[in-house]
């Protein structure tokens, strides 16, 4: 375990021990309620007059190279640990910060601030009377913060903008461009244009425990899915909670939030007023009475990382919500991020029909629009798959297992840009290895299987989705349709041995 400086890196340093990447910082936020704090927060760092002064006491502790699933008690323990003792860091500050300004308002952003259990503690320390958080509050949120700043200081003038309330900013696509998905050339799926009737049979079908794809409107800004790229689900299903996991390739412990009708949250939840949370930013305790009802959106610790939804900011989804309540009687729904596990959230009807598809969701809504599997499809492994027109600029082995696979658009691909890095598992470089244009993912199977007894199509079907997800392989989607193997050669040979320095 390496050695920290900061607040923010301390966190990341428990999770490359404990995930082997440093950006994993939001399943050790999830591990920590399962743990109990075996380290008190001066063993990570102690105040010196207006300095924090780190220390190595744990990190001395965990010199092993170890990875979650090893070891859990003692990394469950260990996140636990961090957890609290970044919350007292955390309070320290804001109290610290209050003393010096007399203000009664606090804002903050970066990594730390999408830390859902801190921030609900700002909120009961009842220091502040009005606490905002951005809902990009990584990185990207400081740089906005940073960018007001630089006006004020330039122009002596402040942005005078209302409190965010939405968060919208991405592209809208149009309908004309789900038709021409909707081609069996391209995709063999049913697309039932934009009706009345869409969002009540979107909630009869939640109803019955089916799982909806969901697009609708710009997407996100920030690392949350608020209902714009998002998967829903009934939250009354006590195996809902392993279904989702399992279908995303997301470890078993990991939460799924509460989307929940903001007049409604009150009824279902309890937390230090206002019980508003637009940017799934805080967690709040689930009352005692409703832990039953909805166990899917139910944390270990019996809270939940919760979005609440006005009519005012989401109408479409607030809609869906109330009429999924006139159903059953529940006014929220369980909401993951559209995507599988590693791979980026959704952006455009192609990605979302893509990942419906590798997800064997059960239905997906683009744009008011119902997308199902028509009866010809099958698989995804029936079409075949090509490496893309790119230049590999390096591949090395990063830690963990995964290889690190830096890309170039080349001169022919017509397509412009900076490279780009891509993380692959081992499995997932071996099939990258082993596409050549000509087999389509069925002979793929069959292939890897004589090296590998634990692939099978699900997993392979996954791989595949992820693969095009990074623009690493192309798709002949046409075989959906017309089974027939290209004559194209590959365009790019990723079957050299590392370098020593890759190594």
């Amino acid at each position: 375990m390496s050695s920290f400086f900061s607040f923010g890196a301390m966190y990341s340093a428990v999770a490359t021990q404990i995930f082997g990447d440093p950006l994993e910082a939001g399943k050790v936020m999830g591990l920590a309620p399962f743990g109990r704090s075996t380290y008190e927060p001066n063993a990570f760092f102690f105040p010196s007059g207006r300095e924090f002064v780190f220390r190595d006491e744990v990190t001395q502790a965990f010199r092993h190279p170890e990875r979650w699933p090893n070891r859990q008690d003692d990394y469950k323990n260990l996140a636990a640990s961090v957890q609290a003792a970044l919350g007292d860091a955390v309070l320290d500050l804001a109290t610290r910060l209050q003393k010096l300004t007399g203000s009664t308002r606090f804002c903050y952003a970066g990594g730390v601030a999408l830390n859902c259990t801190i921030n609900e503690a700002l909120h009961g320390s009842r220091q502040f009377s009005e606490i905002f958080i951005p809902p990009a509050a990584e990185d990207s949120g400081v740089a906005i913060g940073a960018a007001y700043f630089g006006l004020w200081e330039l122009t002596g003038e402040k942005a005078e903008t209302p409190r965010l309330s939405s968060d919208t900013t991405g592209k809208r696509y149009s309908h004309n461009l789900l038709s021409q998905l909707a081609s069996p050339q391209i995709f063999n799926v049913v697309i039932k244009p934009n009706r009345s009737d869409t969002l009540q049979e979107a909630a009869e079908r939640l109803a019955t425990g089916q799982v909806c794809g969901w697009l609708e409107g710009g997407s996100e800004f920030g690392p949350r899915s608020l209902g714009k790229r998002s998967i829903f689900a009934d939250p009354r299903g006590p195996s809902m909670k392993a279904k989702l996991n399992t279908l995303k390739g997301r470890e078993a412990f990991r939460p799924l939030a509460p989307i929940v009708l903001l007049e409604k949250a009150s009824e279902w939840f309890e937390a230090e007023p206002p019980l508003s949370s637009p940017f799934m930013l805080r967690n709040w305790r689930v009352k005692p009475e409703a832990v039953r009802t909805i166990p899917a959106v139910v944390h270990v610790d019996n809270t939940a990382r919760v979005q609440t939804v006005s009519r005012l900011d989401s109408p479409v989804v607030w809609d869906l919500l109330t009429r999924f309540e006139s159903l059953t009687g529940i006014p929220l729904l369980v909401n993951t991020s559209f995507n599988i596990a590693g791979e980026p959230i959704v952006e455009d009807p192609e990605d979302a029909i893509w990942s419906f598809l590798g997800l064997h969701l059960d239905f997906l809504v683009i744009e008011g629009a119902i997308v199902t599997r028509s009866g010809t499809e099958t698989s995804i492994l029936d079409t075949i798959p090509s490496l893309t027109r790119i230049n590999v600029l390096s591949i090395a082995r990063g830690e963990n297992g995964y290889h690190l696979v830096e890309t170039m658009p080349n001169s022919a691909s017509g397509i412009g840009g900076q490279s780009s890095l891509c993380r692959l598992s081992d499995h997932q470089m071996e099939i990258l290895r082993l596409i050549d244009g000509k087999m389509d993912g069925w002979a793929l199977l069959e292939t890897i299987r004589t090296n590998s007894k634990r692939m099978n199509s699900e997993l392979l079907e996954k791989a595949i989705v992820l693969l095009r997800r990074q623009r690493l392989i192309s798709l002949d989607v046409a075989s959906f349709s017309v089974n027939e193997a290209k004559d194209t050669p590959a365009e790019t040979s990723l079957n050299r041995p590392y370098t020593d320095a890759e190594q």
